[in-house]
């Protein structure tokens, strides 16, 4: 069942924005349609996030982290009623505190 304090809208750091068409444009180049269903995995996980926003874990103050399933990616948000607010797409196997700078 959805939390019910609000029907949240998702916004993206400018940065976020641009890891996911980087990445997506990636995945593209390597495999036609492959660009495709990272776009499309992001999406289903943000529904996700909307749906269920306190269901995630905190691993940053009040910064949550949702991890993409078969791609290597972990989406980190805040919730700021009624938004939730993606700060960024990151690859897992970068520094895990790099997206921190963005706080």
């Amino acid at each position: 069942m959805p939390d019910k304090e609000f029907e949240p809208k998702i916004e993206f750091h400018a940065q976020a924005r641009e890891e996911l068409a980087e990445s997506s444009e990636w995945y593209e180049d390597r495999k036609s349609g492959l660009g495709e269903e990272f776009l499309n995995e992001v999406e289903s996980k943000l529904q996700k996030i909307a749906i269920r926003p306190n269901s995630f874990a905190v691993v940053h103050n009040d910064v949550r982290q949702a991890s993409l399933i078969r791609f290597p990616y972990l989406i980190y948000y805040v919730i700021k009623s009624p938004v939730i607010f993606i700060i960024s797409i990151w690859h897992k196997k970068r520094n895990r505190d790099g997206w921190k700078n963005r706080l």
